[in-house]
Parts: structure tokens; C-alpha cells; sequence
């Protein structure tokens, strides 16, 4: 999965919504609009998966206790001052079974992994609250672990078929998409 998605992956990392979170100069303005961008990715990510209950209740993993993203995001601007509302919604990704499930929550876990690593930037940075980076302290002492759990789920998605395996890259590499689109526009 990781070298199916790894230029989609860089793409979005290397976003200046995404870069300017390490600048010990981030303000509030700049900060609260990646956060409005991560926000609609995330909630349109989210409202997908939970509409694919079915698909993956009884998977094994908490994957229901892992859509919360949204939430932490809608605090941290709610801790700015910051109507949490996002502009409208994009498209969600297609989730038509539980590979294309995995496909998405893929991004959302890794970026929650990832987060943890802005987090530490974050905290060095006086002008945001720490009170207003939930988002990136992921699940504390528990995001390695989280991660691992999931990582192990999705390695035993290396024993499905060569299709499902591919609508898992697929979709994660829509969702990488995703999260580019809206954070290309997170401007301050």
C-alpha cells in the first residue's frame, strides 16, 4: 500500500498547508485554514465509512472508535475562535466494500501517525494554543500502537486477491486526492 500511494503521499505532504505547520512563524489565520482543510477532507472521509458500517463491523479492528478525526479538528478551531463549519463538502471517496474501506482508512491512520510528528513542531510554536492541537496528538501515547494494529490488519490484506488489493490502493490513492484538493485551497 505504502508504494502504491507514495507519490499521492508526498504530494500532500509537501502542500504549503501542510510545510508552513513546521514555520516557527505560523499564525492563527494560516494555521486554522490547514485545519478547515483537513476538516472537509476528514468529514467527507469519515460520513463515508460510517455509511459502510456494514462492510466492516466485525473486521476486528475499532474502526468505528477511529472515526472521530472530525471531532478533534471541529475542537480545535471551535479552541481558535473559528466557526468549525467547513466550506461544502467534496465528493467522498467510492467505498464499495471493505478494501476500498481499508483504502481510505489507510489515509486517516496514517495521517493521525503523521500528525504526531507535526504535533511535536506544533508545540514549539508559542502563538498556537496547545489547548487547539488535539488533531495532532493523534492517539497519544497510543498512535504507534493504534497504527500497528492497524498496519497488521491491512497485511492481512496482503493474502486477499490481486483485485481487492487493488481497489485498496485505488481508493487510498483517491483519498490522498482528497486531502489535496482540499488542502491545496486552505489558504489563509
Amino acid at each position: 500500500m505504502r508504494a502504491a500511494t507514495a507519490v499521492r503521499h508526498r504530494a500532500v505532504e509537501s502542500l504549503p498547508a501542510l510545510t508552513r505547520l513546521f514555520d516557527p512563524g505560523l499564525d492563527r489565520p494560516a494555521y486554522s485554514a490547514t485545519l478547515r482543510g483537513l476538516l472537509r477532507a476528514t468529514v467527507a472521509c469519515e460520513r463515508a465509512l460510517r455509511k459502510q458500517k456494514a462492510q466492516w463491523a466485525g473486521r476486528g479492528l475499532d474502526w468505528g472508535a477511529r472515526l472521530r478525526k472530525s471531532q478533534w479538528l471541529h475542537e480545535d478551531l471551535a479552541r481558535l475562535g473559528v466557526s468549525p463549519e467547513p466550506p461544502p463538502l467534496p465528493a467522498s471517496p467510492e467505498l464499495d466494500d471493505i478494501s476500498c474501506c481499508v483504502g481510505c482508512l489507510y489515509v486517516l491512520e496514517g495521517a493521525t501517525l503523521g500528525g504526531c510528528v507535526i504535533g511535536k513542531a506544533l508545540r514549539r510554536n508559542a502563538r498556537i494554543p496547545v489547548q487547539a492541537q488535539r488533531y495532532f496528538t493523534g492517539y497519544g501515547a497510543d498512535t504507534g500502537a493504534r497504527w500497528t494494529a492497524f498496519w497488521l490488519r491491512i497485511g492481512a490484506a496482503h493474502a486477499w486477491e490481486a483485485p481487492a488489493r487493488a481497489a485498496a490502493a485505488e481508493t487510498a490513492r483517491a483519498t490522498f486526492d482528497l486531502y489535496h484538493a482540499c488542502l491545496a485551497d486552505a489558504a489563509p
